[in-house]
C-alpha cells in the first residue's frame, strides 16, 4: 500500500469523529472528490484508526448495476453485523423487531424473527430505518461502530434516505458512519437530491489534487532512489496530483529503476508515465503529452493580453475583455478534468457576490411552517373527497398544490425535523460562479458559434465545476 500523504489535516478531523463516537458523539461524514483522488484510501486510514480503538468496522459498496436489490449497500451493512456480533444479542433484537428486517434479509427467518406483517409503503419504510438505527446503535453500546459507505453516487435513492435518517438517531449514540462519492456523478444521480443537501449539511471533506511538494513526498516514499527534479516535474506534469496516476507514476519510476543500472531517463519515464494516466483516462496517449499540449493547433487556449483575453483554437482567434467570468473560465481550462468547488473558484474572483454571512435565516419560520403542514392536511383531505365524488379536475388540482407544498416543507425542514437554513455561501458561490461562466461562455459563443456549443458541452458548472474536452 502506497503511503497517505497530503492528507493530514483530513485524517485528523475523521479521527477525531471517531473519538467523539467512542464518548458517545455519533456523527456522519462525507468524503467526495474526482475519480482516483484517494477517498478510498483516506476511508482505509480512518478504518485502521477505528481499529486502533477497538471499534467494529462495516464495509459496504453501492452497486450501479439495475439487478442490485434496493437497500444493497445497508444489507451488506447488516450481515456484518449479525456476523460479528453475539448471537444472543442478534436473537433478541430479532425476535423484537426482526420483521421489519426481514423484509431485506430474509435469512432471518430462520432466527425466529417474526413474519413480516403487511404495511403501507411509508410505514414500512419507517420501520425498516428504525430498526436499521436500533439495531447499530445497540450494537454501538456494546462496542463502538463505524459504518463505511463507498461510491454513495451510485447509491440507489431508498439507501440515501435510510443515511438520511440515520444522520438523526446516531448523534446520541456510539456510532460513526463515513461515505464517499464523486462530485459530478452524485449531482447527475438518484440518490443526489438526498445525499448532496445532507453532505452540505454534514459538511463534507472535499479532496483536491495534491501539491507538487505532497507529489515529492509520495515519490520519495514510494521509489526506491531519489527522484531528480526534473523527473518530479515530470511527473508532477502528467499526474497533475491526482494520487491514482501516482500509484502507476511510482510503479513505473520503479520498473525503470529495476531495469536501468544507469539510473533513469527523465523522459522515457515520463513518456511512459503519461501512457499509463492516458490508459486510465480512455484517452490516446498523444493527447496526454504536455508536448503535444503547448504546440498543438487545436488546443482550447485563454491567456491573458493585457486587459484582454486572446482565445484561440486553431485558426481560430479573437479577443474578449477582462470580465470575472473570462477568468474563472480560464481557470478551468488550464487543468482540464480538474474539478473545482464553487467556493474555491469565487475565492480565486474575489468580489464575486457569495460573500457574507453563511446564512440569512431560517428558509420557513415556525409560523410559515405550521401553516404549511395544516395546508398539507386540508389538501389530502380534500383529494380524498375528490376521488370519492370522482371530480378528476379538482383531485388534480388538489394533488398538484399538494405537491408543491410538500416539496416546500422538504426543502425547509433538514435533520430531526431542524428548520433549514437560507442560501449559505456555498450555494450563493454556485449560482454567481455559474451565472458568471455562462456569461463568457454566451460571450465566446458570439464570436464563434462552434465553438461556444463546443464549452457548452465540454464545461460543468454546479457545486463542483470542471472543463472536460
Amino acid at each position: 500500500m502506497h503511503p497517505l500523504v497530503g492528507r493530514r489535516q483530513e485524517l485528523a478531523a475523521l479521527t477525531r469523529g471517531l473519538d467523539d463516537a467512542v464518548s458517545g458523539r455519533g456523527n456522519l461524514w462525507f468524503v467526495c472528490g474526482e475519480p482516483g483522488i484517494g477517498k478510498s484510501r483516506l476511508l482505509e486510514e480512518m478504518a485502521a484508526a477505528a481499529s486502533d480503538r477497538d471499534m467494529h468496522v462495516f464495509w459496504a459498496r453501492c452497486w450501479s448495476s439495475s439487478r442490485a436489490p434496493a437497500l444493497w449497500p445497508w444489507i451488506q451493512v447488516l450481515r456484518g453485523v449479525l456476523r460479528a456480533e453475539d448471537r444472543e444479542l442478534v436473537a433478541e433484537f430479532v425476535g423484537q423487531r426482526g420483521g421489519a428486517l426481514q423484509r431485506v434479509l430474509p435469512e432471518l427467518a430462520g432466527d425466529g424473527g417474526r413474519a413480516a406483517e403487511p404495511a403501507g409503503e411509508a410505514a414500512a419504510e419507517f420501520e425498516l430505518f428504525d430498526a436499521v438505527a436500533g439495531l447499530l446503535t445497540e450494537v454501538g453500546e456494546r462496542r463502538p461502530v463505524l459504518v463505511l459507505l463507498e461510491d454513495l453516487h451510485v447509491a440507489d435513492l431508498t439507501s440515501a434516505r435510510l443515511l438520511e435518517f440515520l444522520a438523526g438517531p446516531i448523534r446520541g449514540a456510539r456510532v460513526a458512519v463515513a461515505g464517499m462519492y464523486r462530485n459530478l456523478e452524485a449531482e447527475a444521480s438518484d440518490a443526489g437530491p438526498v445525499l448532496l443537501p445532507l453532505a452540505r449539511e454534514v459538511r463534507p471533506i472535499h479532496l483536491t489534487r495534491l501539491t507538487r511538494g505532497a507529489v515529492s513526498d509520495f515519490l520519495r516514499h514510494a521509489s526506491a532512489s531519489p527522484v531528480s527534479a526534473p523527473l518530479l516535474d515530470a511527473v508532477f506534469a502528467a499526474t497533475r496530483g491526482n494520487p491514482l496516476f501516482m500509484c502507476e507514476a511510482a510503479r513505473v519510476i520503479a520498473e525503470a529503476q529495476s531495469a536501468s543500472a544507469r539510473g533513469v531517463d527523465v523522459e522515457t519515464v515520463a513518456g511512459a508515465v503519461r501512457e499509463r494516466v492516458a490508459e486510465l483516462n480512455g484517452r490516446p496517449a498523444d493527447e496526454q503529452s504536455p508536448k503535444r499540449a503547448a504546440t498543438s493547433s487545436d488546443e482550447l487556449r485563454l491567456e491573458r493580453d493585457g486587459e484582454y483575453w486572446l482565445v484561440a483554437r486553431g485558426p481560430v482567434r479573437f479577443r474578449l475583455s477582462d470580465t470575472k467570468g473570462v477568468r474563472l473560465l480560464a481557470r478551468l481550462i488550464a487543468e482540464p478534468d480538474r474539478e473545482f468547488h464553487a467556493l474555491d473558484l469565487a475565492a480565486e474572483g474575489r468580489g464575486l457576490d457569495c460573500g457574507g454571512s453563511t446564512t440569512t435565516g431560517p428558509i420557513l419560520d415556525d409560523d410559515a411552517r405550521d401553516q404549511y403542514r395544516q395546508r398539507v392536511v386540508s389538501l389530502k383531505a380534500e383529494l380524498v373527497e375528490a376521488e370519492t365524488w370522482n371530480d378528476p379536475a379538482r383531485a388534480e388540482r388538489a394533488r398538484t398544490e399538494l405537491e408543491f407544498v410538500t416539496q416546500q416543507l422538504k426543502g425547509a425542514i433538514g435533520l430531526g425535523g431542524r428548520g433549514r437554513q437560507g442560501t449559505s455561501a456555498s450555494e450563493r458561490a454556485r449560482v454567481s460562479v455559474q451565472r458568471r461562466i455562462r456569461d463568457a461562455i454566451r460571450r465566446i459563443e458570439q464570436q464563434d458559434a462552434d465553438l461556444g456549443r463546443q464549452l457548452v458541452r465540454a464545461v460543468r458548472t454546479g457545486t463542483y465545476c470542471s472543463y472536460s474536452p
